[in-house]
């Protein structure tokens, strides 16, 4: 903020300078400095030298002006319903013959400059600035603030504010000088705009068809550019398009040219407008909010002299876009509608706040325009501003000294940014992988796919430590199913607990219930099961039922454990497919078609597993009981001398010595019949014991079979769902099952065509770059 000081010859102190983007002041002039006060309390930064007069001459900038013949342009270039440019008796054009003023001190005077200069412009021809931060000055301001004016006296292109047909979309000029006696040229094109803020669909087909050299630029050319190459239909309705988000580009050269470029934007309006819909003017607002935002363009702000400042839509725009201070150039038009004052006012931005006249109704030549400028300027207020804010010369002059500096800033930096760029492009064309429009190249994709997929399913099965995910670790899942199954089984498998003998406890008193109920059902099929065989014997036929009924729960715990295996199977399959193809870039229904493959081997190779298990089962249960297995007399005598040994049984011996024990001849009998395995309770027993024996052999061997010839062949199945999706089964396909499962998604083919196309953009950037930065180096030394 800078002090204020008492003016002697006023006695009033000047007004302190304003941050950019303050808070805006609602009072509203009604003296003299009416224009001093609503740039001050606009949102940029106006410190003044002097304040104007309260007591001389007053200024109302709604009442003034009437006058002016600038005054009488402002019903076309105000947002009003254009009028047809044919209709003008004077129509107005820039000539390739008409003298234009050159820049004195062009900054584009160096070889070097003029080197950059042009390598901008070609990086913009070759379609970079769709990928780069191309610095460029845009020209910006609301619907009636004179822009189309300004850039007419800037570049001496009639704009022909009468017909608005150059507000309706973005207009790059581009001026150059040519060698001396080369022919001057006007070139015309149309390009693609950096947004479609319209939804008009236009960036999406390819621009530059239109190209055209003309001798000279009239309304006429303008109209019949924007309404037959451009689609410019003004009004409102559902066939009408008010805008464009194409870019007329146009190219002026010739020996008395400057170096010069500029962009234009459609105005942002302040209120609705007939025949334009509140979606177009949402779309202007988005078309030139994206332009300001790019880092390295320079806005030049304009502002009508005879308006409020805080009623400006583009300032608001800018302060809530948060645009930096440093890329803001003002510049104040309709400077000869504001009226004469008798004190001086000075009009300040960071980069500078300019004064300028706008261009009349009429064709008048340069000398006549510039002549009108400075009478203009001559007269107080703007006599106190400083000369080098005065006029479009020096505004001209600024703008492309600013430019040229932005350019070399920029083009180390852009270097760096375009080989970047460049990179990731090229990164992620290689991930989208080569196209595959033939039979052959889909097929060869194919057998690519499921042979990746095959290396990690085999990894899955016997080197999971190769895969990067836990998930697709199958053997290990297997491993730890198989160890919870064999616990389930040797604690819940049996229908009918078990006696432990060595836990002191017979036959007779079992611990349980479950123990009890294994007693009663021997008793139950001893009585159910007798046959011929004489009163004490002992009948062998009762273990086949009741080894039958402690198995019974076998079939179903193995088809659990079968289906839970299966599932695990099947989620690995899934895991490696979706992994390759999102390493191949597989599209989604080519993914999707290979789940399917991997569910219908999955289901066919479980229906067989379930069958092995079934038939197993119905074997162990039908066929004769039987095992070479040593174990099992083993534990039919281990049970036995466990039993012999239990203190119960030696109850009748009331004396034992050492290793000797005395009997007593009256317990002898009571010896004898709990000890003689023809005894009653001790038949039981017996039964009990092999059952007990040949139940946990035969529950060994059933887990071994689950495991080695049902559930490892399941894995290893080549049709199914882990080993099935192979080459082989690739090579089984016909071709139009190959054309389709191998064919591409439409936005991976669409993304691959953009993806080369900006890789050629960016190969073309990059020549253009380095080769206009060995020019430049060559020339520096």
């Amino acid at each position: 903020m800078e002090s204020t000081k008492e003016d002697p010859g006023r006695g009033t102190p000047d007004r302190p300078t304003h941050s950019l983007l303050s808070d805006q002041d609602s009072r509203r002039p009604t003296s003299s400095s009416r224009v001093e006060n609503s740039l001050a309390s606009s949102s940029i930064r106006v410190p003044t030298t002097e304040r104007l007069s309260t007591t001389a001459k007053t200024v109302d900038t709604k009442q003034v002006g009437s006058i002016s013949a600038e005054r009488r342009t402002q019903n076309t270039d105000q947002g009003q319903q254009p009028k047809s440019p044919s209709s003008s008796s004077n129509e107005s054009n820039v000539s390739l013959t008409e003298d234009v003023q050159l820049l004195s001190e062009d900054p584009f005077s160096s070889e070097q400059s003029r080197a950059l200069f042009d390598a901008i412009d070609e990086l913009r021809i070759c379609g970079a600035g769709q990928d780069l931060d191309l610095p460029q000055l845009v020209i910006v301001g609301q619907q009636s603030a004179g822009k189309s004016s300004l850039l007419q006296s800037l570049t001496d292109i009639p704009f022909t504010v009468g017909s608005g047909l150059c507000t309706r979309f973005a207009t790059r000029i581009i001026s150059r000088r040519t060698e001396p006696g080369t022919s001057p040229m006007i070139h015309v094109s149309i390009e693609s705009g950096d947004i479609d803020p319209f939804g008009y669909q236009e960036n999406k087909e390819r621009t530059g068809n239109f190209t055209r050299a003309l001798p000279s630029m009239t309304s006429k050319v303008f109209e019949e550019i924007a309404s037959s190459y451009m689609g410019i239909l003004p009004g409102s309705g559902p066939n009408k398009k008010n805008f464009s988000s194409q870019v007329l580009k146009i190219e002026l050269s010739g020996p008395s040219r400057s170096h010069f470029g500029i962009l234009d934007v459609p105005g942002v309006f302040n209120a609705p407008i007939n025949g334009i819909t509140d979606q177009e003017m949402a779309g202007v607002t988005k078309m030139v909010t994206s332009y300001m935002k790019k880092s390295q363009n320079i806005i030049i702000c304009v502002a009508p002299a005879n308006g409020d400042l805080s009623n400006q839509t583009i300032l608001n725009l800018i302060k809530s876009e948060h645009i930096e201070n440093s890329r803001v150039v003002g510049v104040f038009t309709k400077i000869d509608s504001v009226g004469d004052h008798d004190a001086r006012g000075g009009i300040t931005l960071q980069n500078g706040w300019f004064v300028v006249q706008n261009c009349g109704p009429n064709p008048v030549s340069r000398l006549e325009r510039e002549q009108a400028e400075k009478t203009t300027l001559s007269k107080p207020p703007w006599v106190d501003i400083p000369e080098q804010q005065r006029g479009t010369a020096k505004l001209k002059a600024f703008l492309a000294n600013i430019l040229c500096t932005r350019i070399r800033e920029a083009f180390p930096d852009m270097h760096r940014t375009i080989a970047k760029s460049l990179a990731a492009e090229k990164e992620r064309l290689a991930l989208l992988g080569d196209d595959r429009t033939d039979y052959a190249q889909r097929r060869e994709y194919l057998l690519t796919l499921v042979g990746r997929y095959q290396d990690l399913a085999r990894w899955a099965l016997k080197s999971p430590e190769e895969l990067a995910f836990d998930e697709m670790k199958l053997r290990g899942m297997a491993h730890h199913a198989a160890e919870c199954f064999a616990e389930e089984m040797r604690l819940n498998g049996n229908s009918f607990e078990f006696l432990e003998i060595a836990d002191g406890t017979n036959g007779t008193a079992p611990n349980s219930d479950k123990k009890a109920d294994l007693y009663k059902e021997i008793r139950i099929q001893i009585r159910t099961n007798q046959g011929l065989e004489l009163p004490g014997m002992s009948n062998p036929a009762v273990l086949k039922p009741l080894f039958r009924k402690q198995t019974s729960k076998w079939q179903k715990l193995g088809q659990d454990h079968l289906e839970s295996i299966v599932k695990m199977s099947e989620n690995v399959a899934m895991k490696i497919l979706a992994e390759v193809c999102k390493h191949l870039n597989a599209p989604a229904f080519t993914r999707n078609d290979l789940e399917d493959v991997i569910s219908s081997f999955k289901a066919h190779a479980e229906k067989q597993a379930i069958e092995r298990l079934r038939t197993f089962c119905q074997e162990i249960t039908t066929f004769p009981l039987q095992t070479s297995n040593t174990l099992f007399l083993e534990k039919v005598t281990q049970a036995q001398h466990a039993r012999f040994r239990d203190p119960v049984n030696l109850k009748t011996i009331p004396q034992v010595f050492g290793s000797w024990a005395i009997v007593d001849l009256n317990n002898i009998n009571d010896l004898f019949d709990r000890m003689h395995p023809r005894g009653v309770q001790n038949t039981e027993d017996e039964i009990h014991d092999l059952l007990k024996a040949y139940y946990e052999i035969a529950l060994e061997d059933f887990l071994s079979h689950i495991q080695h010839r049902i559930v490892e062949p399941f894995f290893q199945d080549k049709h199914g769902p882990v080993l099935g999706l192979s080459p082989n089964y690739i090579l089984s396909l016909s071709e139009e099952r190959i054309e389709m499962l191998g064919g591409e998604e439409k936005s991976v083919i669409d993304l691959r065509r953009d993806t080369i196309d900006k890789i050629k953009r960016l190969e073309d950037a990059m020549r253009i770059a380095d080769q206009t930065w060995r020019r430049t180096k060559e020339r520096e030394a």
